[in-house]
């Protein structure tokens, strides 16, 4: 319904483009033009002034020769020199801008003393974790957490309650503004930061896969994976007949972001890649919250696979997938207020049983409940 305001709104920014080079196209012309009636124009005034002396025997025709053709040949070379000034000015626009890009600095740096992280086991703490981006308000306020190796650890909260970013600082995407986040009780300020990450696997709610072909998407999580390995992975995701029904099964390109996939193979995929790469700590981001019950079902067997003997942090929406969990933190404007599992927090009837009453019943939140409107009771650390 925006069409006519779009062809609009391109057509002034069309004309601008268009004004701005045909500036650039006069200029260029009435420079050359000029060039070249001056170099035409000296030319006819030494003809004239060399010819008389060559007729008057002070000039030989040789000399005149050699002097017309040096000229000729350092007044191009200058002409050409002009045109590639304006040639590097054009450029130097656009370069600017990619150096912009080259030039900046990772806000995450390792430090020169960080040392190799070794074999993970997979334990996680969370030692008085403080975090906000920037000078904003903190996101995550003094959580305290011990996350046993092996142990699925759910989290879920309103929208809003910190928990992408609960999950952002496990690979030290951000660095924390206080407190320590510690693997197998190491800072992961004290690691290098290619180990750090090897050790985690992460499939987000939108899987981020490449246009190449879907063997090179799922190869992408350990590349010297083999043909077998790599199938083995896909049939763990519930992915290989899917992808075997495809025109060219492993070999069929996706196209940018997956586009020739349905949501739930997409995901599926992601599934297999998290697999192949076989790392010992795994983070699921609502990697299910957008798909349909069918897809649903394929993708938590899947899940069910990869989370098998491995510290793995599942974000959910849906509570209904995480009442299996081992342990669920509930966070609720950046506090841990709840932790334990399914069972003791709807005994202790919190924000979780809120939560959990309310997918139960569609029934509409409580506004002592919801988001940045909790009673001081459920707005209390947990202990």
């Amino acid at each position: 319904g925006r069409e006519d305001w779009e062809r609009h709104r391109y057509g002034e920014d069309l004309r601008d483009v268009v004004g701005i080079a045909t500036r650039l196209v006069t200029w260029r012309g009435l420079f050359g033009a000029m060039m070249t009636v001056l170099g035409f124009g000296t030319l006819i005034i030494l003809l004239w002034f060399t010819g008389h002396q060559v007729i008057e025997g002070t000039l030989t025709l040789a000399a005149l020769t050699s002097f017309l053709l040096y000229g000729i040949t350092i007044g191009t070379s200058l002409s050409t020199i002009a045109g590639l000034y304006g040639q590097f000015q054009e450029g130097a626009g656009a370069v600017a801008r990619v150096f912009e890009i080259i030039d900046e600095r990772p806000t995450i740096r390792e430090d020169a003393s960080a040392e190799p992280i070794g074999d993970v086991a997979g334990r996680i703490t969370f030692e008085g974790v403080t975090f906000g981006y920037g000078d904003e308000r903190a996101v995550l306020r003094d959580i305290d957490l011990d996350i046993a190796a092996g142990e699925v650890l759910a989290v879920v909260g309103p929208s809003g309650a910190g928990k992408t970013t609960f999950c952002n600082l496990i690979p030290r995407l951000w660095d924390v503004s206080e407190g320590r986040m510690l693997i197998d009780g190491r800072d992961v300020c004290d690691v290098r930061l290619r180990g750090l990450r090897e050790a985690i696997s992460l499939v987000p709610q939108d899987a981020t896969l490449f246009g190449g072909t879907v063997e090179e998407n799922i190869r992408y999580g350990r590349l010297d994976a083999t043909d077998d390995e790599l199938i083995a992975a896909a049939r763990a995701a519930n992915a290989h007949d899917f992808i075997e029904a495809l025109p060219h099964g492993y070999a069929t390109v996706l196209g940018d972001r997956g586009t020739r996939l349905s949501g739930g193979q997409r995901q599926r995929v992601a599934i297999a890649r998290a697999i192949l790469k076989d790392a010992p700590i795994l983070i699921l981001d609502e990697a299910t919250s957008s798909l349909d019950n069918q897809s649903e079902r394929l993708v938590q067997e899947a899940l069910a696979n990869l989370m098998s003997s491995r510290t793995t942090i599942v974000v959910a929406h849906r509570l209904s997938t995480i009442r299996s969990a081992d342990r669920i933190a509930v966070l609720d404007d950046g506090w841990l207020l709840e932790l334990g599992t399914h069972e003791e927090l709807l005994a202790t009837d919190g924000l979780y049983a809120h939560l959990w009453r309310l997918q139960a019943s569609e029934r509409p939140l409580p506004a002592s409940v919801s988001s940045g409107a909790a009673t001081p009771e459920a707005t209390r650390p947990v202990e």
